[in-house]
């Protein structure tokens, strides 16, 4: 089972766009809400977010690490 790269959700919520960190936990499945793993630790708080930049650095600095 591989999981899939991290990227940037987006969802719009009370009229406005907001973003998340997730990847697909096995990429030889749909997407869909049983399959989807969001980014979270002690230190980045994952919750949705106004700032899509800052999620974008966060799933590119997760892509490099390798995690």
């Amino acid at each position: 089972m591989a999981k899939g790269k991290w990227q940037v959700f987006s969802n719009r919520f009370n009229g406005r766009n907001v973003y998340r960190v997730g990847r697909l936990k096995n990429s030889a499945e749909p997407l869909h809400g049983g399959n989807v793993e969001y980014y979270d630790d002690e230190n980045t708080i994952n919750v949705w977010t106004d700032d899509e930049t800052d999620k974008e650095q966060l799933a590119e600095r997760l892509n490099r690490s390798g995690l």
